[in-house]
């Protein structure tokens, strides 16, 4: 069974925040795109300037769903 997430992604909250930060991330641009073969995910990601979204792409996969396991014991 495939899965699709999507995050988006915001990097301009720190101008709304009405909290002092410590320090400000923002990204101009930035494309990747990542293969996961041990857990059988693809996943890309596209900033510009500062606003963006990641979209993995998840497979199956015997290691994955043994990992879930333990953990959900």
């Amino acid at each position: 069974m495939k899965k699709i997430i999507t995050q988006w992604i915001n990097e301009w909250k720190w101008l709304i925040s009405k909290r002092k930060l410590n320090w400000i991330t923002f990204t101009f641009f930035d494309f990747e795109i990542e293969r996961d073969i041990r857990f059988n995910q693809f996943s890309i990601i596209i900033i510009i300037l500062g606003l963006g979204i990641r979209i993995t792409i998840c497979g199956e996969s015997e290691e994955l769903e043994m990992l879930i396991d333990k953990v959900s014991r």
